[in-house]
């Protein structure tokens, strides 16, 4: 972060940063620190040989392995929200993904082997996440996810799990996902248990309906093409960021109604 810093300081005007003023501005701005991160990340290793060489095991040579994990995986991301090179995107998140899975084994007993595990979860579900929007990858996304949720059950980050629940449920109905109506009931239920621990309480009616969220006893289907065209049923249940539950036709009819992208509820 100081390298970055002082990057910025010296290609601004008089040593003066003019910060960005826009929401676009701004993310042109994070995708440039990112980019430059990664930059560093590869030099210091390209100029060492490899993280595998003598020369990296010198303190100081290359970086940490969890900064580089955190310079991919948030470049990934970057890209992703700006809904640029999806590909590379992708590619980075793997990396992350790939990086920790190598520090797994060599991990020492106790906690540095929880802290691997976490993180490699952490990254599996982002990983996961942003897999689902992919049309043809929804069985690589579960296989994330579902991975991710075994290591956090060992781990015990809560975040960890709301997160890869959220993700989980959301994939309920999508096209190429094997995650059904029943299955997607018992994540909830799981997620529900959660928020309750954190402090949360969860819906149990979706409200902007008010009809109850969980799919009737006598397991009657509603139309399975749904009210968007998207094939999937309008009562799947859809989790927000903000952990907020609605019955997905219901959100979809709300948000084109309103024309943005806030929570019903809490409007984030």
């Amino acid at each position: 972060m100081a390298i970055l810093c002082r990057m910025v300081a010296l290609t601004s005007h008089e040593g003066r940063i003019s910060l960005p003023t826009t929401p676009a501005a701004l993310s042109r701005l994070s995708l440039a620190y990112n980019e430059a991160a990664v930059g560093i990340c590869d030099a210091a290793i390209a100029a060492t040989g490899g993280r595998d060489s003598p020369a990296a095991n010198d303190s100081g040579s290359v970086p940490e392995l969890s900064t580089e994990v955190q310079a991919r995986s948030s470049l990934g991301v970057c890209l992703y929200v700006l809904g640029e090179q999806r590909q590379r995107s992708l590619e980075l998140l793997r990396q992350a993904v790939g990086l920790w899975r190598q520090e797994l084994p060599t991990a020492a007993p106790g906690q540095d082997a929880l802290t691997a595990q976490r993180m490699l979860a952490d990254q599996l579900s982002t990983l996961g996440s942003v897999l689902m929007d992919g049309s043809d990858r929804k069985a690589e996304a579960e296989t994330c996810l579902h991975e991710a949720l075994a290591l956090g059950e060992n781990t015990g980050g809560v975040q960890l799990k709301v997160k890869t629940l959220r993700c989980l449920i959301n994939l309920c109905g999508r096209a190429g996902a094997a995650v059904g109506p029943a299955e997607a009931e018992g994540l909830r239920s799981r997620l529900n248990q959660l928020l309750v621990q954190m402090g949360r309480e969860p819906e149990t009616s979706c409200l902007i309906c008010l009809e109850p969220l969980a799919p009737p006893a006598d397991g009657a289907a509603e139309d399975a093409a749904g009210s968007d065209g998207s094939g999937i049923s309008d009562s799947c249940v859809r989790v927000l960021y903000c952990n907020h539950q609605f019955h997905h036709g219901c959100l979809f009819t709300w948000l084109r109604t309103i024309g943005n992208d806030a929570c019903p509820i809490c409007k984030k």
